[in-house]
């Protein structure tokens, strides 16, 4: 009995997608890339429930220029292939079809293949993959998919992307209100616990960087703060909570141009954020944010001078069960800290870090409190 699974396979030329938004369609260089990762998401969603599991996930590009939009797709579980390419050619299309031709030799697994692109190009590995009795299917924009592909294909063997449907995808069931349940109770009034989590994230990204840049890079805050503060939702629905605090006016957003052009002499637009402090949201966080350093810093210093020996000497473990006994519930995120080395070294006007013992336990120098 032949138990094999049929699987489906994806092959993105993401330079065709990204043209295709600035030359035939007019967006922004700055605004393309994002555009396009999000219309591949959503084709994505809908490939899943036609073709069933997509086991293979490649994006073909010159990636020198879409550092954001490869770190998207790689959020998407997608397989980024790097492509050289001359400012007379672009071979993704060719290092795409020689991957397809891989597949449809070593690959018996994989019953269908989608390619998103729309050039006549494509032809000959189309032709190649029909013959080999695999299923073929072509996304592309209504206003480039080559009428050739299209015909040889057939109606209902390709797709559109469509510009005007596009909104982030998030995962089933991780977003909203329930997905914190549990895990944190800061809740600001007129937010929910995620939009609460995400505006934290937002201030303290600002808090970090404003001395010395001013302002917070959108794409790194979305991809590094705000992916360690919801790691429940994908890097589109990240951007989605994003926009829903611009909305509420906690943020500001300016798009900047680089001083310097990049190695290509592109100098790509950029997007950044402030906080404004006038926003009811941001002066309730704020005075959070106060009243929670104040607490912590009693909590601690009635921990160490327990915990403290004759020389004034705190061990690490046993200043940790001492702020436990005096709080059940102590847990140094409750304070904005990812550990508590990070909670008790943000106060070294109550505790000076000494050394360490040979087991690894933090040793610290009480001061005089």
């Amino acid at each position: 009995m032949d138990t094999r699974k049929d699987f489906a396979a994806v092959l993105i030329d993401f330079e065709n997608f990204y043209y295709s938004l600035t030359n035939v369609y007019e967006f922004p260089y700055e605004d393309a890339g994002e555009a396009a990762v999000t219309l591949i998401a959503n084709q994505l969603e809908k490939l899943k429930k036609r073709y069933g599991e997509i086991i293979i996930r490649q994006a073909f590009a010159d990636w020198s220029s879409m550092q954001d939009s490869k770190r998207e797709l790689q959020r998407l579980g997608i397989r980024i292939v790097d492509i050289l390419s001359t400012q007379y050619k672009n071979s993704a299309d060719i290092e795409l079809s020689l991957a397809a031709q891989e597949i449809i030799l070593t690959r018996e697994d994989i019953a269908t293949i989608v390619i998103f692109a729309g050039d006549r190009d494509y032809m000959p590995i189309a032709n190649r993959i029909r013959e080999k009795g695999k299923n073929l299917h072509f996304v592309g924009f209504e206003k480039s998919l080559s009428g050739d592909l299209k015909k040889l294909v057939g109606e209902g063997n390709y797709s559109y992307a469509r510009t005007d449907d596009i909104q982030p995808v998030t995962k089933t069931g991780n977003s909203g209100e329930n997905a914190m349940l549990g895990v944190d109770e800061r809740v600001i009034d007129g937010l929910d616990q995620v939009q609460t989590r995400a505006a934290i994230a937002a201030l303290d990204s600002y808090d970090k960087y404003r001395e010395r840049f001013g302002c917070v890079k959108v794409s790194v805050f979305l991809m590094e703060s705000l992916a360690m503060e919801l790691p429940e939702l994908d890097h589109l629905g990240r951007k989605k909570i994003f926009t829903t605090l611009v909305q509420l006016g906690l943020v500001v957003t300016e798009k900047r141009t680089p001083m310097l052009p990049d190695d290509y002499g592109n100098q790509y637009q950029y997007t950044v954020f402030t906080i404004d402090e006038t926003n009811k949201f941001v002066k309730e966080l704020r005075k959070s944010f106060s009243n929670k350093e104040s607490e912590g810093k009693n909590l601690l210093t009635l921990a160490a001078k327990k915990s403290a020996d004759s020389d004034g000497k705190v061990l690490g473990s046993k200043l940790g069960l001492q702020l436990r006994d005096l709080d059940h519930k102590f847990l140094p995120e409750k304070y904005g800290f990812d550990d508590l080395r990070a909670f008790v070294e943000h106060y070294p006007e109550i505790l000076v870090y000494q050394g360490e013992r040979s087991g690894g336990d933090r040793v610290y120098k009480l001061v005089k409190v």
